[in-house]
């Protein structure tokens, strides 16, 4: 019931850079949906500063650990379904921010806009209907609080009492309030939040199925990472997971991926020259080891910048820089 890996990065990586004609002093606009959603540990070599709030409320797991967490070897599904039964409920936290900073650069001249956005969502979740293999189908979200930010100015997109079914249908996600469907930008940060189409990219790109140990480490799978972007040579892609430790029945993993070169195929080469394009993943989650125990934490924070001249006029520089931080934590209601 939680968005895929891929499907968030997706999102995020999508920034219509530049659009058609380009004039020196022509403020140059990034669009990006809303990123998705995730908390942490601190991973080694990193400058992501994580909460420990996830250690807080834990849920009890049915996992019987007959060896001691770090003799023990475990298989990482990082998009392992949750069991459901009907009228299951639990308690759902998202948080997300974004922002994006455009230069336009001539000599001592610089123009620059700052984008900045964010949704905040807490709601009970029910499920209404489940299939064949105890995956939930649709959800019913109560909005306890929501609060949206675009550029610092507050709004409150959904009030406290609304009720929002999440539903799949033709194989895409849909949210509506009676009977009305949610779209735009809404409607996307949502699917970022609840997505009910249950797939395996998330274990093809970051899982392994190699049993690994307390400390041990894998490398993400390029290939099927890169399928989500058609513009990105797998080659560009590099990145390593890590289970960091096993307690109370969850699994505390991270990761940090690189991709080069994610953006350049949105700069007309015709018009640009990329002199960079990088972006950086960085992903802690807290996985429960008994699939009917739906507590759970996630954290994702995601930069990425580039930096372009013009080719009639090497001196004219574009630069873009892209930030993104998203939590999503779940707990259980008995």
């Amino acid at each position: 019931m939680l968005p895929r890996l891929s499907h968030v990065l997706t999102s995020t990586l999508i920034l219509p850079l530049a659009a058609t004609a380009f004039s020196p002093f022509m403020l140059i606009q990034t669009q990006k949906a809303d990123a998705a959603p995730k908390p942490g540990i601190m991973m080694k070599d990193s400058t992501f500063a994580i909460e420990h709030s996830m250690n807080q409320g834990h849920g009890k797991s049915d996992v019987l650990l007959v060896q001691s967490p770090a003799a023990q070897a475990y298989e990482i599904r990082l998009d392992a379904p949750f069991l459901s039964n009907i009228g299951d409920r639990f308690r759902l936290s998202s948080q997300d921010s974004a922002v994006t900073t455009s230069r336009l650069i001539d000599g001592d001249r610089v123009e620059e806009t700052v984008d900045k956005s964010g949704l905040e969502l807490v709601a009970e979740v029910t499920v209404l209907t489940i299939d064949s293999e105890q995956q939930a189908t649709s959800l019913s979200l109560r909005v306890i609080r929501s609060t949206a930010n675009q550029n610092d100015t507050e709004t409150v997109p959904f009030s406290a009492g609304t009720t929002i079914i999440a539903s799949i249908q033709n194989g895409t996600m849909v949210f509506s309030i009676n009977g009305k469907v949610i779209e735009g930008s809404l409607a996307e940060s949502l699917s970022n939040i609840v997505d009910l189409n249950n797939e395996d990219d998330d274990d093809a790109a970051f899982g392994t199925l190699t049993p690994k140990r307390i400390g041990e480490s894998w490398s993400v799978n390029p290939e099927y990472m890169a399928a989500s972007f058609p513009d990105v040579n797998p080659q560009n892609i590099r990145g390593t997971m890590m289970l960091n430790d096993v307690t109370d029945g969850f699994l505390l993993i991270s990761g940090l991926v690189q991709i080069d070169n994610a953006l350049s195929a949105k700069l007309p080469p015709d018009r640009f020259t990329v002199e960079q394009d990088e972006a950086v993943l960085e992903l802690i989650t807290r996985l429960p080891l008994d699939t009917t125990n739906q507590n759970l934490d996630r954290t994702m924070k995601f930069t990425s910048s580039v930096q372009a001249s013009v080719k009639t006029n090497p001196s004219v520089r574009m630069e873009i820089f892209y930030e993104s931080s998203n939590s999503l934590q779940i707990r259980s209601i008995e």
